[in-house]
């Protein structure tokens, strides 16, 4: 697909939409980093998550993809950390393999089933800490990440 590119930020309900030009199944998205960052605490921000004494190290990564209705589509479910506290930021944040929070590209693992997409279907990028309202208050507003967006096809 034609990449769409978006600007996302830490805070305030700031997530950024972008839409399939086709119709088709989509196994997965890919976000390349254009420029900027995130701030999950005052200090601390990069490309896509948070390098924080709070958040498992081995879990950094807090970019969500969601459909129009905000449900989580990527990271599978498998990928979060797991709970080690009752505190929500060890349930928000994941690792893939190979990446980190300054990755030049963050290409999530494939749906177990293809996703069927309609041509202008809306899909939105989030910062997990954002979406979750878990811990966000401490997040800048300042920052954003900007990304292109690619959706691989089958």
């Amino acid at each position: 697909m034609t990449p769409s590119s978006v600007c996302f930020r830490a805070t305030g309900d700031s997530s950024r939409t972008f839409t399939t030009p086709t119709s088709g199944d989509v196994i997965t998205f890919k976000l390349v980093y254009q420029s900027g960052y995130v701030q999950c605490a005052p200090g601390y921000q990069s490309h896509w998550g948070c390098r924080h004494p709070n958040v498992p190290p081995e879990h950094e990564l807090g970019t969500y993809i969601t459909d129009s209705q905000k449900n989580r589509l990527l990271p599978k479910e498998e990928f979060l950390a797991e709970p080690e506290s009752g505190d929500c930021v060890f349930r928000i944040y994941y690792r893939l393999i190979g990446l980190n929070p300054d990755s030049p590209e963050l290409l999530f693992d494939n749906f177990t089933i293809p996703l069927h997409v309609s041509a202008g279907e809306q899909f939105q990028i989030w910062f997990a800490e954002d979406l979750t309202r878990c811990k966000d208050h401490d997040n800048s507003d300042l920052g954003q990440t900007c990304a292109e967006v690619y959706g691989l096809f089958v």
